[in-house]
């Protein structure tokens, strides 16, 4: 999931600004949180396979695991910044469900 205001977080939960599912009636919202299982769930809509949609996810997190340490270094953070954003605000937990 892109976060288009990156920041340490109070809570574990995160939502995105627009629906990532489709809304049930036009006068609700659509799924937002920002997880797996939504993008999963949600395939459908873009229109791709449940598996289809699982495998782009779990190469977008191989991604972003294995260039976080090479991106944050690119940037200036110090060890202690990185470490304090990667799985927090980078790759939470909450975000693998």
């Amino acid at each position: 999931m892109y976060d288009l205001l990156p920041h340490l977080r109070t809570s574990y939960e995160v939502r995105q600004a627009m629906d990532i599912g489709r809304a049930p009636t036009p006068d609700q919202s659509g799924d937002r949180d920002s997880k797996r299982t939504t993008c999963v769930n949600a395939a459908g809509e873009y229109n791709l396979s449940g598996r289809e949609a699982a495998e782009i996810f779990d190469r977008q997190i191989d991604v972003i695991a294995e260039s976080w340490r090479d991106v944050a270094d690119e940037v200036g953070l110090t060890r202690e910044q990185a470490d304090s954003l990667f799985g927090t605000t980078v790759l939470p937990s909450y975000a693998l469900t």
